[in-house]
């Protein structure tokens, strides 16, 4: 399974991690962009990359964070999504 996170906090890296010990894919991203959490994605190791929020929004499971600009990029990807029978998760 390919899981996107929007967002970069502790849960997204807690969930990421286990996700990964279980040999999903993970893309992190925020509404600061993918740059900004690179160095995170390289932490969390294999099976893991940064990525535009547009990207972590069409992955088979996704979470978003409270932070206000983040669930509005969040939102409005899905809006966007080709897939509207993923599941969509909002931490």
């Amino acid at each position: 399974m390919k899981l996107g996170f929007i967002g970069a906090g502790d849960f997204a890296q807690a969930v990421a991690k286990r996700a990964l010990k279980a040999a999903h894919k993970v893309l992190v991203s925020n509404s600061r962009g993918a740059e900004s959490v690179r160095e995170m994605a390289l932490r969390l190791g294999a099976g893991a990359r940064a990525a535009t929020i547009e990207e972590a929004a069409e992955m088979g499971l996704r979470s978003a964070t409270n932070e206000a600009s983040s669930r509005e990029s969040f939102t409005a990807s899905l809006t966007a999504a080709k897939s509207p029978g993923r599941l969509r998760c909002k931490a």
